[in-house]
C-alpha cells in the first residue's frame, strides 16, 4: 500500500504500534520504536510516520535505540518514508540506531540515502584483554 492510498482520516490510534512513543516540539516530531522493525511492524511504522509528514511537521525523527532486529521490510519502510517525506519537503532522520543497525545501513548503502544522526547511542564498552 502506498502512502497516497492511506488517507490520514482513516488512521486511528489503534493502527499505531503500542511500542511507539511520539513527541512533538514546534513542527519537530520524534517516534521511538521498540522491538523489531520487520514485516510484522513495518506497515504500522510507515503509517505513523506518514501521518506526521501529512500533519505538517518539518522534521520527523525515528528513534531506533530500542530496536533489536531489522529485516528487508523494515529497510523498505525506511526508504519509503524517506522518499515520501522528501517529496513533501520534510526531513526524515533516523536516530539512536544501535551498532548492528548502523552496520546494516552501511552494508545496504542506506547510510548514503538516509539521514542517520551520529552518536546517539552509547557504544558498548570494550571487553578487557585476556592478558589483564
Amino acid at each position: 500500500m502506498s502512502f497516497d492510498e492511506v488517507p490520514s482520516d482513516e488512521m486511528s490510534s489503534d493502527d499505531e504500534p503500542s511500542s511507539d512513543e511520539a513527541s512533538d516540539d514546534d513542527n519537530l516530531s520524534t517516534v521511538r520504536h521498540e522491538g523489531d522493525l520487520d514485516i510484522v511492524t513495518s506497515e504500522d511504522v510507515k503509517r505513523q510516520l506518514a501521518s506526521l509528514v501529512e500533519d505538517g511537521c518539518t522534521t520527523v525523527t525515528l528513534d531506533l535505540r530500542s530496536v533489536g532486529f531489522v529485516d528487508s521490510s523494515g529497510l523498505g519502510a525506511l526508504v519509503a518514508v524517506h522518499n515520501y517525506a522528501q517529496a513533501r519537503g520534510v526531513e526524515f532522520v533516523v536516530s539512536g540506531a544501535p551498532t548492528h543497525v548502523r552496520d546494516l545501513f552501511s552494508l545496504t548503502r542506506l547510510d548514503n540515502l538516509l539521514t542517520v544522526a551520529p552518536g546517539d547511542v552509547a557504544q558498548p564498552e570494550p571487553k578487557p584483554d585476556a592478558d589483564g
